[in-house]
C-alpha cells in the first residue's frame, strides 16, 4: 500500500454453504444488495486469481474440504 500511497485494502468475500449430501456449495442468501455484492466479490476473485470460474472456485474450495 505504501507503494502506491494507499491507506485501505480490500479483501473480497464470499459466504458459501456445503451440503455433504449433495456435494454442492451454495452461496448463502443472495438476493437484491447482498447478490450484488457477491457478484463483485466474485469478479474481484476470478479477476485476480488463477479460477476462471465460479465452478474452478468451488472445485479448488471441495479438493481443500476434503483433503
Amino acid at each position: 500500500l505504501d507503494a502506491i500511497g494507499g491507506t485501505k485494502c480490500f479483501v473480497p468475500c464470499l459466504s458459501y454453504e456445503y451440503n455433504p449430501n449433495s456435494g454442492e456449495w451454495k452461496s448463502d442468501k443472495l438476493s437484491g444488495e447482498t447478490a450484488s455484492k457477491h457478484a463483485k466479490a466474485l469478479s474481484i476473485i476470478l479477476k485476480y486469481s488463477p479460477f476462471c470460474t465460479e465452478e474452478e472456485l468451488q472445485e479448488f474450495m471441495m479438493e481443500s474440504v476434503t483433503s
